[in-house]
């Protein structure tokens, strides 16, 4: 199933694609025009790598298993603070032994 930014590509290259056609004044005959076919294909790449950005998921740092530690500081219990550059977690009393082992193993 299409999500609403693939959606929207679709759509407008669709609109892209019918604005790139041009019409023969000595022919009378319908053609497909270069330039705005060029550009068109230019936008929608750009469009693309647009959507693909915003929707990319880096899963390196959505773990919070033993061997796997996430970049940016988390919170695994509500009071306890980790910080994975320093494999250390805090709470409201200072240094967590407890949670620093749980979450970062001995």
């Amino acid at each position: 199933m299409l999500r609403i930014p693939q959606l929207s590509l679709v759509t407008a290259l669709a609109l892209f694609a019918a604005g790139c056609m041009t019409t023969d004044p000595m022919t009378g005959e319908r053609k497909v025009d270069p330039l705005p076919t060029a550009a068109a294909v230019a936008g929608a790449a750009a469009a693309g790598a647009l959507i693909y950005v915003a929707t990319d998921d880096d899963d390196d740092d959505d773990h919070n298993h033993k061997g796997h530690y996430r970049r940016r500081p988390f919170s695994p219990n509500p009071g306890v603070t980790c910080y994975p550059d320093q494999q250390r977690c805090y709470d409201q009393n200072g240094y967590a032994k407890k949670w620093t082992r749980r979450t970062f193993g001995d």
